[in-house]
């Protein structure tokens, strides 16, 4: 399943709860942050997951939550046959494209960078509002 938020407010912490809700839904003990490049962190996703957790990402590419774990992905380290939750933020089209090729079954929430992205989201995959 494909689900989004609007641009900006508090989409990060809508997106991180839907992703735990999938998580345990579906089981699983992992969950994935898809960014274009890792300035991306900064700014509303450390704003929401504080400075140390964004180090630990930035240095090892997860968070060990015991046992879950958030795992971080780009676009230069795109996650390949991920089974988890992916939340997929500020992120293109065709790099939303290119997740649900590798990660078949992977639901996705998506955090549109403009408001054409989100509309464009929506009308090719038929997403869920948050």
């Amino acid at each position: 399943m494909y689900f989004y938020t609007e641009p900006g407010g508090d989409a990060i912490a809508k997106a991180f709860h839907k992703c735990g809700a999938l998580m345990k839904e579906g089981k699983h003990l992992q969950t994935a942050i898809v960014v274009p490049q890792m300035s991306n962190l900064n700014g509303i996703i450390s704003d929401y997951l504080g400075d140390d957790a964004i180090r630990c990402l930035t240095k090892n590419k997860v968070i060990k939550l015991n046992p879950e774990e958030i795992l971080l992905f780009t676009k230069r380290n795109p996650p390949l046959m991920f089974k988890g939750p992916i939340l997929a933020a500020f992120t293109t089209i065709p790099q939303v494209k290119a997740i649900i090729k590798a990660c078949p079954g992977a639901e996705i929430v998506y955090i549109p960078w403009q408001e054409d992205e989100k509309d464009l989201y929506v009308k090719l995959y038929r997403a869920t509002q948050l």
